[in-house]
């Protein structure tokens, strides 16, 4: 796995198209600036009430609109960290979310974050403002 500067591994989803660079951050950290560059997706470490939930965060216009197209209990994303991979199914997907600032609500206003499944949380904006937010098991 080739690397740059920061980045602590690739994420691959094959059926939606998605093949990108994780920059590890911490939550309370700015992430703007890895959004905001080409192959480069923000990988944010959160425990939230003693559970690990783990975000990947991109903008929509540079490839990472495929977690739109992401089928629940069957999308399959791979996480290559160099010396160990991790695959993750897709288990809940909402397509209308909000990002506030200190949570993701799914359609229905309820919390991703506190009231939602552990695991990895994966979301990138939409056209409206909203976002599209996809929750992810270990296989």
């Amino acid at each position: 796995m080739a690397s740059r500067p920061g980045m602590i591994g690739r994420l691959t989803i094959a059926d939606v198209g998605i093949n990108v660079a994780l920059f590890g951050r911490d939550l309370r950290e700015d992430n703007q600036a890895i959004v905001d560059a080409v192959d480069s997706a923000a990988y944010i470490y959160t425990d939230v009430l003693g559970d690990v939930r783990d975000i990947i965060s991109d903008h929509d216009n540079q490839g990472f609109d495929g977690i739109k197209r992401a089928v629940v209990g069957q999308t399959v994303a791979t996480i290559d960290f160099g010396t160990q991979q991790e695959k993750y199914v897709c288990i809940e997907k909402y397509n209308h979310g909000q990002n506030v600032l200190t949570d993701l609500l799914a359609d229905d206003g309820t919390s991703v974050l506190y009231q939602h499944s552990p695991g990895l949380i994966m979301y990138t904006c939409n056209a409206d403002g909203s976002v599209t937010i996809t929750c992810w098991t270990p296989m």
